[in-house]
């Protein structure tokens, strides 16, 4: 395990979104580009294509959406720029994430539990909003292999918007 994947996951708690964007790319699987940023000047070296997301980026803050940390479909520098002061008045002192937006899709969560009686365990479900809104989740106790995760797949009961 090589030192970045170690300084990551030795921290307590949960992992602020850039931190899991690292861990991923760490490990070959690819992400949306991003920069965290925490003043407008850091928007000035952005090398990223509209439009983008702002997102409130926080170990404190699992669910962006609920407290109104997320503004999609940012067009363009200028919207970028009134977006972040608003954010930054809303979320004094906390970084925030912008990254380029995808064509819409379903979105997926995959987490780390630690279980009192299991010990730690994935989870696997329907992401985003719907993550709160339908708890379609599945777990096992880690590690899982690759027959488990296809059937945590066939499990989630939103299984259909994966397949086109």
């Amino acid at each position: 395990m090589n030192s970045q994947v170690k300084r990551l996951i030795a921290q307590p708690g949960p992992l602020a979104e850039n931190e899991v964007k690292e861990l991923l790319k760490l490990y070959g699987i690819p992400t949306t580009n991003f920069k965290v940023v925490r003043t407008e000047e850091d928007l000035g070296s952005l090398a990223l294509r509209y439009p983008v997301a702002l997102k409130v980026c926080s170990r404190k803050i699992l669910h962006k959406t609920d407290v109104g940390g997320v503004k999609l479909g940012v067009r363009d520098l200028a919207e970028l720029r009134a977006a972040l002061a608003a954010m930054r008045t809303k979320f004094p002192g906390e970084s925030f994430l912008v990254e380029e937006m995808k064509n819409p899709g379903v979105e997926i969560i995959i987490g780390l539990v630690q279980d009192p009686s299991f010990g730690l365990c994935e989870m696997v479900g329907i992401g985003g909003i719907f993550t709160e809104l339908y708890k379609d989740v599945t777990f096992r106790v880690v590690p899982v292999t690759h027959q488990d995760a296809e059937e945590m797949m066939d499990e989630i009961r939103g299984k259909k918007l994966f397949e086109g």
